[in-house]
């Protein structure tokens, strides 16, 4: 019985140290798992750069690095916008609106062209009643090359022709609108401020006065034709006007005025000339242009 009991007791510890070395075996395995699976991790932290990616890594990584990474495009190179350009004036033409019509001529023996420098502006305001196409045509030959003449018609109807009413604030609002948009339409807007020669012939010359007492610094030179006006040299000079020029045919009823408003125009040191028209009554007569050149020339330096 001893010898039964013996044989027993060995096999139970046989069994027990069998069971006990499966389960370390077991332990073991479990271990060595563990470490190899966090040997990527492992050797990221330690060495301070990643390690392969698994693949499982791989496959996960692939959608983060797509959802996170913007799309790389090139910016648009900003192309410089092109300098203004204007639409060449070769010959004259009218440039109709509602109410108004502008005739826009271009001025000396050079011909307008959208290649070359921007062309300064001369208005020229016709009397009263008058066709403006007649007194456009009677003074575009005066002025010099690199000029474009600007003929508005009146803020006023007169039959089938034009005539102005209003003060001079009312008078230079109608010409700021109807020339700046007879002029913008061949791209020269900006070629209204400033640098500019203001004309008138009988009304029109009461109205260019009108006009250059109501806009400072617009105008640069002041021409008067057949009017008997003497235009205020204090407010000429403070609003800008740096020339006249007074013009008026021998015969010509305004002429004697005309005559003593250069003289005291000149005695306020105020630079001024006096053209004579010929041997004519209140006109514009055909060689206008050719007699009004030189003061012209001289009025647009």
């Amino acid at each position: 019985m001893g010898a039964g009991m013996g044989a027993r007791s060995v096999t139970l510890r046989g069994r027990s140290s069998f069971v006990f070395g499966t389960a370390a075996l077991v332990a073991a395995a479990f271990v060595i798992v563990l470490v190899v699976g966090a040997a990527p991790s492992v050797t990221r932290a330690a060495t301070g750069f990643a390690a392969g990616p698994t693949s499982r890594e791989q496959a996960a990584s692939s959608t983060t690095a797509t959802e996170i990474a913007p799309e790389t495009r090139a910016l648009p190179t900003e192309v410089p916008p092109a300098p203004p350009r204007w639409t060449s004036l070769s010959s004259t033409q009218a440039v109709e609106m509602q109410g108004a019509k502008v005739i826009l001529a271009p001025a000396g023996s050079e011909p307008l062209n959208a290649n070359g420098p921007r062309p300064k502006v001369a208005t020229m305001l016709h009397g009263m009643c008058s066709d403006v196409e007649w007194s456009c045509e009677a003074v575009q030959a005066s002025l010099p090359d690199g000029f474009v003449l600007a003929c508005p018609t009146g803020n006023a109807s007169c039959g089938d022709r034009a005539d102005w009413t209003g003060d001079g604030e009312t008078k230079a609002r109608h010409l700021d609108d109807v020339v700046g948009r007879a002029l913008r339409s061949v791209d020269l807007g900006d070629a209204q401020d400033g640098s500019e020669i203001l004309m008138g012939f009988s009304r029109g010359a009461f109205v260019a006065r009108d006009v250059a007492y109501a806009r400072k610094h617009k105008y640069r030179a002041l021409v008067l034709i057949g009017a008997a006006i003497t235009p205020d040299p204090a407010i000429l000079r403070d609003n800008g006007i740096e020339k006249v020029v007074l013009a008026s045919g021998d015969f010509d009823g305004a002429a004697k005025t005309m005559r003593a408003a250069r003289k005291k125009l000149t005695a306020a040191g105020f630079d001024c000339r006096f053209v004579s028209l010929g041997r004519v009554y209140h006109a514009l007569p055909s060689d206008s242009g050719e007699r009004l050149r030189e003061a012209m020339a001289w009025a647009a330096r």
